[in-house]
């Protein structure tokens, strides 16, 4: 019951605050945004150089996967020979 009452609490306290918001820009009271100039940007840097530090970090950031290999299908999975 607690829980029912703290819902209804909330939603009434967030209409007041949305109907307050909603007068407050009707009567220009909200402040408005302002509209500053863009800075530019860096040129950025060329693709190359990012690509061989991944390749000099390669070994060092996660190490190669292991992977292990057995002859014949999945468990599971159908027979591959053929049947005469």
């Amino acid at each position: 019951m607690v829980l029912f009452w703290l819902l209804w609490v909330s939603l009434l306290l967030g209409g007041v605050a949305a109907l307050a918001a909603e007068f407050a820009a009707r009567q220009g009271l909200w402040p408005r945004a302002a509209r500053l100039p863009v800075r530019a940007h860096r040129a950025a840097r060329p693709r190359h150089a990012e690509v061989a530090w991944l390749r000099e970090c390669r070994g060092r950031l996660l190490p190669p996967p292991r992977v292990a290999t057995r002859p014949g299908s999945p468990p599971g999975s159908p027979p591959t020979g053929r049947v005469t």
